[in-house]
């Protein structure tokens, strides 16, 4: 029942290098810093760091600030990175220190409490390994001569290959900073340290943040590593509500509309081109951060009509449970200026975000197959709307149901061609498509359009076989969604005309809705996808799954109806407000099945 996405890129660490590359341990050998207009020069020389033998120093009660992070370097050694385009990013530190982080708010206090048993973080640490992009080399070297000697001992990089493998984009967002002109305006400090307690912890400084403070840690969640956040707010005791008053204040660029053509085939490959139109906020900036699943591999990028352009995407994940990062990395042939209107195409084609499920079923994952804009901070994806205008090609047998009003409906040769255009700004876009049998109810003008799978998807059709074996196969039936779609389109209309009276007019033309293959829904404008389990009636529920009450489906099914209303015609500013549109759901839900016992 989860409506709101999963942040695919927490920028916390360092993210995957390019494809191909591995990131080398760090070398006492100094390496000439590359020029600044060759990017892939650069991008090598942050993604296998050169340490510098003339800048390594004893340190003794060092304090280094940001806002409300303080460490204290007690004793040990420091040792620092050359600097690559100018900027020296990077230093290891063994010895012994603390940091200490105090938090602005009883609520911050109550999530460390949740955490780590301590209203505000005071841990010591005997080793650790920093990036920056902010004035710390300068900081550090006004306070301390060089002197001592090298631990050489691979430290950074070894931790740059642990973060890389887990997903994390540190090194598009350093790559990002360091070729930029304005080092104030995308400043950032990351304190990467090994506590006794806790193991490794992140403490962020991040200026281009709405909230320039993170901290927390990277822990096993199932078979994947997951961040868990300690704590998150703004510096300079800005509270969190001025922080996001306008959405993306801090932004380099928004997007302003997307023109694609996508081409799903039946063995599960997509290949797109999508023309994204952006404004530019930022002077003086040579790279934009895109967010696109990594199992699409982009061919080109280019600029209006010009010449491609230098990209840089993370290892391709496959099949493998932790995705590398999903961050394609553009580098622009000159500077931006603020307030550019420019047009960027991406083409790009894979397997793995389209997967079939079965005969004539097919799941597209939600997110990530067009780029979106990539940030750190967490839930502003539903802070501003755009423009879509989408074409489709897919087999001719199959159909396809998207976002947005359908402008047109053709055939050429083996393949089917629909296009289609939002006549008001979406936060997201999506499709789905199949082998579908539909069916049609109308709500006044609204049409509510079901979309049921002809034949059962894989999990369908193996529970149908374990009916068959255990001789039940009377009370369940055919376990094609097929049988129900008559049922969803009368629930998701009254769930319609329930949520008009309460909370005013539907905000589309039409409501889509398939079936997808999970225990989960998402509401997509106009396009929801229910779990295949609301597609079985009391009957079957009960035969298969016992004293499972069914109006949960009931409840289900008007949960995803009402974020048109919740998400989609009220959005959020940030992850602050972002419960409200989960809670505003699950009433609705428990609204309409109260009316309707």
């Amino acid at each position: 029942m989860k409506f709101t996405r999963v942040l695919r890129c927490v920028i916390l660490m360092c993210g995957a290098a390019f494809a191909g590359s591995t990131i080398a341990a760090q070398t006492s050998a100094p390496a000439a810093a590359p020029a600044p207009s060759d990017p892939q020069a650069i991008w090598n020389a942050l993604a296998k760091p050169a340490f510098d033998p003339g800048k390594v120093m004893t340190v003794n009660n060092l304090v280094i600030e940001r806002d409300r992070i303080r460490i204290t370097l007690d004793s040990g050694m420091l040792h620092f990175t050359q600097p690559v385009n100018g900027i020296v990013f990077g230093a290891v530190f063994h010895g012994t220190g603390h940091i200490r982080v105090t938090v602005p708010n009883q609520y911050e206090s109550q999530q460390l409490e949740l955490f780590i048993k301590q209203d505000g973080l005071n841990a010591a640490f005997d080793e650790a390994a920093f990036s920056f992009t902010d004035k710390t080399f300068e900081e550090v070297s006004a306070k301390v001569q060089p002197g001592g000697s090298s631990p050489n001992d691979g430290l950074y990089a070894t931790r740059m290959q642990q973060n890389e493998d887990l997903g994390a984009a540190f090194l598009p967002r350093l790559f990002k900073s360091v070729m930029g002109a304005d080092r104030t305006k995308s400043a950032l400090f990351l304190a990467d340290v090994k506590l006794g307690e806790h193991g490794w912890i992140e403490a962020l400084y991040d200026a281009s943040e709405p909230e320039e403070i993170k901290v927390g840690r990277w822990v096993d969640v199932g078979q994947v590593k997951h961040f868990d956040i300690w704590t998150s707010f703004p510096a300079h005791d800005v509270s969190a509500s001025a922080a996001f008053d306008v959405p993306l204040a801090k932004a380099d660029y928004v997007i302003k509309s997307y023109d694609m053509d996508t081409t799903v085939t039946n063995n599960s490959e997509m290949t797109s081109t999508a023309k994204v139109k952006i404004e530019t906020r930022w002077p003086g900036e040579r790279v934009l951060l895109f967010g696109l699943d990594s199992n699409l591999r982009v061919d080109k990028v280019t600029e209006s009509d010009g010449p491609p352009l230098f990209f840089v995407e993370a290892h391709e994940s496959k099949d493998r449970n932790q995705s590398y990062g999903d961050y394609v990395v553009v580098v622009l042939p000159a500077p931006t200026e603020s307030g550019q209107t420019r047009n960027f195409t991406l083409h790009y084609a894979g397997k793995r975000v389209i997967r079939q499920v079965g005969p004539g079923n097919y799941f597209a994952e939600s997110l990530g197959w067009y780029p979106s804009r990539i940030g750190n901070s967490e839930g502003d994806e539903f802070a501003l709307r755009y423009d879509y205008h989408m074409r489709f090609r897919c087999p001719k047998q199959d159909t396809l149901v998207a976002t947005g009003n359908k402008v047109s409906d053709t055939v050429d040769g083996k393949d089917r061609i629909t296009e289609w255009k939002s006549d008001l700004p979406l936060a997201v876009a999506g499709f789905a498509y199949g082998d579908y049998k539909e069916v049609i109810t109308k709500v006044g003008d609204i049409e509510v359009q079901v979309f049921a799978n002809i034949e059962p998807d894989e999990q369908m059709a193996q529970i149908q076989r374990i009916v068959e074996s255990q001789g039940v196969q009377a009370a369940v039936g055919n376990l094609s969604a097929v049988g129900m779609a008559p049922t969803i389109a009368q629930e998701m209309g009254n769930s319609i005309r329930t949520f008009e009276k309460y909370f005013g007019p539907y905000p589309y033309k039409q409501l889509a809705v398939t079936n997808i293959p999970f225990g989960y829904g998402q509401g997509w404008p106009g396009l929801i996808y229910l779990s295949i389990f609301t597609f079985m009636d009391s009957t079957q529920i009960h035969t298969l799954f016992g004293r499972v009450d069914p109006r949960q489906t009931e409840f289900f099914r008007a949960h995803e109806t009402s974020h048109q209303w919740w998400g989609h015609r009220v959005g959020w500013k940030s992850y602050h407000d972002q419960w409200m549109s989960e809670g505003f759901a699950t009433f609705s839900g428990n609204l309409y099945t109260q009316l309707r016992d």
